[in-house]
Formats: structure tokens, sequence, C-alpha cells
């Protein structure tokens, strides 16, 4: 049987089924009705626009409640809680592609808060019509519907990179999925005017001037094309196949180039901060998606065997298929660096005045790349439990408390060996290779050590089946 994302989804149909009952199909337009006929009533003795404001604004939150809320908290489960039923590898054997997986999941998980939600849509665009800003309002809505199927795209994707990292353990938890989306969402929702009661605003986009709606608009659904297609290569992955790096670079460049349009001169830059600004402003992101994906992609001893083996007998398109975000990231980091140290020569004014050293951007990625070493160190631990947690309370240790500590007792000289230091020297640069050398040589040991531990193991297991036989 030929399979359809949307008409002949096995997957939509198997949610369909799960999650709509006569009760539930009676249930929810018979308690929305009771709420909207309390806002009308309690309107009532007001002028007709004062009620169908009131509508409007009552059908807009209960959309953000049941779709994009609740809706969120479903999806995080869409994929964990199969996991956690045990269902979730049966699905993983059959025969449906990732792209009908992914649509199905997105959609189906979310299926009854859809309905929910398409009926105070209805509300809200039977309201919106009683009132002069109507074109405002629509495209509100347009802009809450987009939000909401981002978020769910974006919690989905990200659980099933936790699902990879986690699936040894007994039993995985979304709540840390669902609260990253109600985080994303607020801030994404400040960006609805009508929601506020707030004028359209304008903004500036490399120099050219948009209103905040149009924008947000446009952003929202260029975001959402992209959450769907990380849904969709994790869902790849999760169903055994390969990703290659192109599709991730190319998100790279795009949300590089997304995020410094907005270092403009009319956000009071100086027209010689703009190329610095810009730089470092690029250079965090790539950074912060490293730290980020470090702490959440799976960091099992088998797949940095593969991936070691794969470059010692230099089957590099391999290595590019099978790494990690994080590494295919700092692919990008490294040159990145390189060209920073390259702007401070060619380009006046990059110093911003003198306070940024030469080598502040070799400097920062040598710390990313000690405290990388440092994350996998722990986490190739013999008892590598709950790893990344206390790799991250040594972090903070390193940034937070120990720098606090030497600043109190006026050791400034050492905090050197703690926070990279933008005004620094060229000799700023020494401290964080010797510790990068120093936890990579550690890094080294325990993976060999790791290494002739498995492989005892399997061969230890190998001469009791023998003997056995």
């Amino acid at each position: 049987m030929r399979q359809d994302a949307l008409i002949n989804n096995p997957e939509l149909k198997r949610n369909a089924w799960l999650e709509f009952s006569s009760g539930r199909l009676i249930a929810m337009p018979i308690i929305l009705f009771a709420i909207f006929l309390l806002v009308f009533l309690y309107g009532n003795s007001g002028s007709d626009v004062k009620v169908a404001q009131d509508l409007r604004s009552a059908s807009m939150v209960m959309f953000i409640l049941i779709a994009t809320v609740w809706g969120s908290k479903r999806a995080s489960e869409a994929v964990i809680g199969e996991l956690n039923d045990r269902t979730w590898d049966c699905q993983r054997l059959t025969l449906i592609s990732p792209w009908v997986m992914s649509i199905g999941k997105l959609f189906g998980s979310t299926m009854y808060n859809w309905y929910g939600g398409g009926i105070c849509l209805l509300v809200y665009i039977y309201s919106s019509l009683q009132l002069p800003d109507i074109d405002q309002s629509l495209k509100s809505a347009v802009l809450l519907v987009l939000i909401s199927i981002f978020l769910h795209s974006f919690v989905i994707s990200m659980s099933l990179i936790g699902v990879n990292k986690n699936r040894s353990s007994s039993k995985v938890k979304s709540t840390f999925y669902f609260l990253m989306a109600l985080v994303i969402g607020g801030y994404l929702a400040y960006y609805v005017p009508s929601m506020f009661g707030l004028n359209p605003k304008s903004l500036y986009w490399y120099g050219v001037e948009f209103q905040v709606l149009h924008f947000s608009m446009m952003s929202i659904f260029l975001f959402t094309i992209w959450s769907i297609t990380g849904l969709y290569r994790n869902m790849r992955t999760e169903l055994q196949f390969r990703n290659g790096p192109l599709v991730w670079y190319a998100f790279l460049i795009f949300i590089i180039i997304y995020s410094m349009g907005f270092v403009t001169i009319e956000l009071y830059y100086r027209a010689a901060l703009i190329v610095p600004v810009r730089f470092y402003l690029a250079f965090s992101i790539l950074l912060a998606i490293i730290y980020y994906m470090v702490f959440n992609e799976s960091k099992y001893i088998v797949d940095f065997r593969q991936l070691i083996d794969y470059f010692r007998t230099r089957q590099f398109k391999l290595l590019l298929h099978a790494a990690p975000i994080w590494l295919l990231t700092l692919f990008v980091a490294i040159p990145v660096a390189v060209i920073g140290v390259l702007l401070y020569i060619i380009v006046p004014h990059f110093s911003i005045d003198g306070d940024i050293a030469i080598t502040y951007p070799l400097v920062l990625l040598g710390f990313v790349v000690r405290d990388i070493c440092f994350v996998l160190y722990m986490n190739l631990g013999e008892k590598a439990k709950r790893a990344d947690i206390t790799a991250l309370v040594y972090l903070l240790l390193f940034y937070a408390l120990i720098p606090g500590i030497l600043n109190s007792a006026d050791f400034d000289e050492a905090l050197i060996l703690f926070l990279p230091d933008p005004d620094g020297s060229f000799i700023a640069i020494v401290p964080i290779l010797l510790q990068v050398v120093a936890i990579f040589y550690l890094l080294s040991n325990r993976y060999e050590e790791r290494n002739k531990a498995i492989d005892q193991r399997a061969s230890n297991i190998n001469k009791d089946h023998l003997s056995r036989a």
C-alpha cells in the first residue's frame, strides 16, 4: 500500500483512533462553548465592539492554552511516551518512511489539540470580522498557528535526540523539552502585537525597515520549515538512516546570516563596529550550538570508535555522515576563529578600540575544546550515570565560583586560567592551550582504557560461549 504523508498516513490514522472518541469529540466544543458564552454574557452590557474584542481575546488565549501549550506537552511525549511504554521499537521496525512517520508524529500526537484550537480559531475569526483591525488580527492568527507548528516540530525533534541519548534508561522524561517549548513560545509570543494591545512597531534588518508583525510572520515561517526539516532528519537517524552534513551546514549559514541582520547602524552601533559585532555574534551562535548539542547528544563509546575508525581509514564521507552535530559545528567554528584573527589584521577598528586582543577568537575556541574534552572525559568513565549534569556542575565551578573567589582575593592574574580574557595579550592563549593538551591526554587515556575493557569483556564472553559449546 502506498504511504502518503497526509492522505494515507498510518501513524495519523492510529492517533486518530487513539485521540478521538465520542465523549472527547463532544466534550471539547461543549467546554469551549461554555467559556465563550460566559465571556459573551459578561461583556454583553457593553457595546458590540467591546463584546467582539472580549471574544477575540478569549479565543486567542484558549488557542494558546490548547494548541500551543497543551499541544507542546503532547508533542514532547509523542516519541518519549512510546519509548517508556516499550512500543517505540515496534514502530521503528515497521516499513513507515521517516517522512510519513515525522508528519504522523507532528500532527497525530497533537490532533486533539488542533481540534480544540480549530474551534478557537473559528471564534477568533468571527469576532475579528466585527472589528476594524481585521487585517492585523488575521495575520496574528496565522502567526500563532505557525508558532504552534514550529514548537511542536521543535519539541519532537529535540526529544528524538534525547531518546537517542537516553536509550538505555528505564524511563525518559519529557519535562525538559516541554519547558524549552514554553520558554521559546513565550519569547515568540512577544511579537504578536494584538495579544498585548500594542500597535505594530518597526525593526531594522540589514538596514531595511520592517513591521514587527510582518517580519515575525516571515521569520516564524522560515524557522518552521527548518524545524520540520530537523524533525525529518532526526527521524531518519532514529530509523537507522544516515544524514549528510550539507543540510546542517545550510542551516548554520541561514541562522548566522539571519542573526547578523539585526546588527545595524539604526541600533546605535557605530559604522566601524558593524563588522566586529556581527562576527562575534555569529561566532557566539556557533559556540552556543556546540555547547547545547554536546550536552544533549549521545556520547556512547561505540560511536566514537566508529568515528575514529573512519578517520584512520580515511573514509571522510562516512565520518561526516556519522559525526554528531556538535562535531560538525566545531568543524565550522575552527575556520571561523581563524577568520576572526585575519579580520583583526585586515579590518580597521576590528579590535573595537583595542579592547579585544587578536587571539581572542582562538582563546574562546580553546575554552570550548577544553570543555568538550572534559564533558567527553566524564561520559567515558566506568560509572557515567548523570555524567552530563556532573560535568555541567564542574563547568559552573570553573566559570563562576572559582573566578569569584579569585576576584575577591585580588588574584586577578589567575583569572586567565578560568575565563577567556578579551583584552589579554598574545600570551593569553598559552594557558588554555596547556589545559587543552592536558585534558586531551587524560581523555585519550580513558578512551584507551575503556576500549581495552570492552575488548576484554567481549573476549571473555566469546571464551565462555566456546567452553559451553
